[in-house]
């Protein structure tokens, strides 16, 4: 990866939004896409508009923001590129006083998509940020002139729409500043209601089975001031869509304010992205929407590098951060088999047997030792930090939170009060995990594959007993040093580690 040219293997993506602007510039790397760069910028292509016309304001404002977004794209291939517009561009009626200069600007044509194209995008970049399974998946995205639906499987979908419910075109037509927020709110709420009529009773089936995703900023919003105010501890809830609307309706919601966990620059439209969640909830008789940080741009990344297929993401994700962080893989793989030969030993005593644990053990031993990259002092804190705060296509935030903590805990002091952010059960659950986990990185100090020992483990409650053979721990010297040291750790963390020479 280091040593090549500084445009070799990047791809960009444009998305003319018709709120924001947004630019994504990535490495294609083993099959991975990383994000080195995004570009943002609040446009309101849909602001102003009338008669089905885009403002002079509002063009100019998109045409200053590509000859800004330009000077970035001149480095990368045109055949490595993809423009596209959106609601906004697809309903102008003079979108063409936007695009010819701004295809003269951008030296590279610009698709606007249809709405069933968006959502199928969409769906893409989604479909590669989750690990791939049987379940059907139902991908909302509410932008500024549309929203976009679309239900299928994995890689697979197999129904999409498009309705003109939008952030910013709601905001236009009932929340303009002539009326009071209340009232403006219920308005909009009332308009976005009627706007979804036409494919209620469709989509209404197509949720019903689906875990139900949303996307983008209007979701992302909604979901941080969500958390940030105490409403929800991760999805968007309808308990949590109600309590906001009772601020707003109650006129406790002072927008001029700032307003935890919103970014300034979307509390104008805030209200009327609430409002369009809100009736989407109420439309499709929706409990809970998980939030995922995918968005059209990733889909039209994917699809520019003909990423349409299966693959076990996690997989490619896991592979990815080995290569990029320089990762030891033969011990990682040392690790993780000894590692998780001790799980399979102790697993029915111990109250771990789910795949989903067993793999959280897996992928923390594949990416132990990514912290070294930075330093070899504390490089489990290092690699704690790049998990919990990096990209891992695949992963949900609570897997890629278990992960770093196994990371964390895989050698030094047993952190044990990280543990008291996960439920009782979640906690005890990863402690053990991470007593394994350190238990296999000891254990497989040497680093070859001929000084792997020979283990037989049992469990109860919150002691574990390790049965090893005494030549072998004769021969070792700095494993049963760290053994010893190891069984004073844990003893002051209640658990009680005993070494039987065989």
């Amino acid at each position: 990866m280091y040593g090549r040219s500084s445009v070799d293997g990047l791809a960009a993506a444009l998305d003319l939004g018709s709120n924001s602007f947004h630019l994504i510039i990535a490495r294609v790397d083993r099959g991975e896409l990383v994000a080195l760069e995004r570009l943002k910028e609040k446009v309101q292509l849909g602001r102003g508009s009338t008669n089905g016309a885009m403002s002079a304001a509002a063009v100019q404002r998109g045409l200053d923001c590509v000859a800004r977004f330009a000077q970035r794209l001149r480095s990368i291939p045109l055949d490595r590129i993809s423009i596209v517009g959106t609601a906004a561009l697809r309903e102008a009626v003079n979108r063409d006083s936007f695009l010819e200069p701004a295809q003269r600007l951008l030296r590279h044509p610009i698709r606007v998509l249809t709405g069933e194209e968006e959502a199928e995008l969409i769906f893409l970049g989604v479909s590669h940020a989750l690990a791939a399974n049987d379940s059907r998946r139902l991908v909302i995205d509410i932008g500024g002139g549309s929203t976009e639906f679309c239900v299928g499987g994995s890689f697979d979908p197999q129904h999409a729409t498009s309705v003109d419910l939008g952030c910013v075109t709601l905001t236009n037509r009932c929340l303009n500043g002539d009326v009071s927020l209340a009232t403006g709110y219920a308005e909009a709420r009332r308009d976005a209601r009627a706007l979804l009529a036409p494919i209620v009773a469709a989509w209404k089936s197509r949720a019903r089975d689906a875990i139900v995703i949303g996307t983008s900023g209007t979701i992302e919003s909604v979901r941080s001031v969500l958390v940030a105010n105490g409403y929800a501890s991760g999805p968007i809830t309808r308990e949590g869509i109600a309590e906001l609307e009772r601020e707003i309706l109650e006129r406790r919601w002072i927008s001029d304010l700032s307003v935890p966990g919103l970014e300034p620059e979307r509390v104008d439209i805030f209200p009327a992205g609430l409002a369009a969640v809100s009736a989407i909830f109420e439309a499709l008789n929706l409990e809970r929407m998980e939030y995922v940080d995918a968005s059209l741009q990733h889909g039209l990344l994917y699809d520019l590098t003909a990423r349409r297929t299966l693959e076990n993401v996690q997989q490619r994700t896991v592979a990815g951060w080995q290569h990029r962080f320089a990762v030891d893989v033969d011990q990682a793989r040392r690790v993780r088999t000894l590692a998780l030969q001790m799980l399979d030993a102790v697993s029915r005593s111990w109250g771990l047997e789910g795949a989903e644990l067993r793999d959280l053990l897996g992928w923390a031993a594949d990416l132990h030792e990514i912290g070294l990259m930075l330093s070899a002092r504390q490089p489990n804190r290092h690699g704690a930090y790049f998990v919990e705060n990096g990209e891992l296509p695949g992963f949900s935030p609570d897997e890629r939170r278990a992960i770093a903590l196994l990371i964390r805990s895989h050698r030094g002091g047993f952190p044990l009060f990280a543990f008291a952010s996960f439920s009782q059960q979640v906690a005890r659950e990863l402690k053990r995990l991470a007593v394994l986990l350190r238990l296999a990185v000891i254990l497989e100090r040497t680093r070859t594959d001929a000084d792997s020992p020979d283990v037989t483990v049992e469990a109860n409650a919150d002691a574990v007993q390790l049965s090893i053979g005494a030549r072998w721990l004769g021969d070792h010297a700095l494993s049963r040093a760290e053994l010893e040291w190891e069984r004073e750790r844990l003893n002051a963390v209640a658990m009680a580690l005993t070494i039987v020479p065989d």
